[in-house]
């Protein structure tokens, strides 16, 4: 069996610190975070701001319960990626996130907004509609 893992997603950028990223219903996402010079002896997450706030994930505790098993980190391979990837995204998912890291003795931030349409991408190719 064939595992095709399509990551559609499209950026389009407000600013200096905030995105978009437009995904589909049960497919992988990637919730991108450059965060250079970032001080590793310091905190850093990925939170829901909205429509609820919820923590994603804490450099500490790692992945919160709705999100376990869900999602990965980058920061093993490149401490400057503090990109999360969620797998199996639900309606749920959607809403604004926020990536928070410290940098050069200063906490930065940068906002992703997901949006996910309710067609998977899967369904899209076999239909021939991507």
């Amino acid at each position: 069996m064939r595992t095709f893992l399509v990551l559609l997603m499209v950026f389009s950028a407000s600013g200096d610190d905030e995105m978009t990223v437009n995904s589909f219903l049960r497919d992988h996402v990637l919730l991108p975070c450059s965060c250079p010079n970032r001080n590793v002896d310091k905190d850093f997450k990925w939170q829901m701001e909205k429509p609820n706030k919820t923590m994603v994930y804490k450099m500490a505790s790692g992945f919160s319960d709705k999100y376990k098993g869900r999602g990965k980190v980058f920061l093993d391979e490149n401490s400057s990626n503090c990109s999360i990837l969620l797998t199996n995204i639900t309606q749920n998912d959607q809403g604004e996130y926020r990536c928070i890291f410290n940098s050069e003795e200063r906490y930065r931030s940068f906002s992703v907004n997901l949006n996910i349409s309710g067609k998977s991408s899967e369904h899209a190719l076999h239909k021939g509609e991507l």
